[in-house]
């Protein structure tokens, strides 16, 4: 796959994650694990699906021979042990719990689960993301943007929202914060430390999927900073002049990457 392609990849399974992770509660409580979102997920780190003794597991093979298996419940446990040892503690037979040494075994899982809940989903996030490349060249750079271009010219709102997402992924961009969001716009803002540690906003991409236009303010602000958060708003309602609008705000973008990730000898990754 090409690098956009590989990109909109990752994109994909951190929005997986996080919607798992959004119902992942603390042990006894009410909220269920959306247990197709975790599916997907563990198939896209290529982990194949069992069913047994009324559990479904998810399975890799590992280095040592043994077995990292998933048990998809409201629990996640991650277990690095064999699928016999899996069953025994999860769902033992009456004949198998008659014995001490199982029991023991039923009581205390702590020496072979790798990890529970949140820290299992992340981990499976990860395993993912290793099978992609985002490595990634100046042209394949030139290439986001001229589909970018391409797509705001034909008003493909799919295309340019695409653009922005990998733009934003490779720039570390995020969704505007909730006190400067515009109902019927993409914000995407880039964020950074300031002085005693506060934290600084920019530069500031504005998309209106109305009426599609795109814009962009290079400049920095702070959440107190009224003024400034007024003027973007401004900015986005077409009643003041941003820095860059329409196709130069991806030729920003594009020299903001070269800039910033890529140099003479060396290929990034994101």
């Amino acid at each position: 796959m090409s690098f956009a392609e590989n990109l909109c990849k990752k994109i994909e399974i951190n929005a997986i994650a996080r919607k798992v992770l959004s119902t992942v509660g603390p042990i006894g409580g009410s909220l269920k694990v959306d247990k197709d979102a975790m599916g997907k997920l563990l198939f896209l780190a290529q982990y194949t699906k069992q069913e047994k003794r009324q559990l479904i597991l998810f399975l890799k093979k590992m280095e040592d021979g043994q077995d990292r298996i998933l048990v998809l419940d409201n629990d996640l446990n991650i277990y690095h042990t064999t699928i016999e040892d899996v069953l025994l503690r999860k769902n033992p037979t009456v004949k198998e719990m008659i014995s001490i040494r199982n029991a023991i075994k039923i009581l205390n899982d702590k020496d072979v689960v790798v990890s529970k809940k949140e820290t299992s989903v992340q981990k499976i996030e990860k395993e993912a993301i290793s099978f992609l490349d985002l490595s990634f060249t100046k042209q394949d750079i030139e290439e986001i943007e001229s589909a970018g271009r391409s797509a705001l010219e034909k008003g493909d709102t799919g295309g340019i929202q695409q653009s922005i997402d990998l733009f934003s992924e490779i720039l570390g961009y995020q969704v505007a914060p909730g006190w400067f969001r515009l109902g019927g716009y993409t914000v995407r803002v880039g964020v950074a430390t300031g002085q005693n540690h506060s934290v600084v906003f920019g530069p500031i991409l504005i998309y209106n999927l109305q009426d599609n236009t795109i814009f962009l303010v290079n400049d920095r602000m702070e959440s107190h900073e009224k003024e400034k958060v007024e003027l973007i708003k401004q900015v986005a309602l077409g009643q003041e002049k941003a820095d860059m609008e329409g196709a130069g705000v991806f030729e920003f973008l594009k020299k903001e990457v070269i800039y910033q990730k890529l140099n003479p000898h060396a290929q990034a990754s994101v």
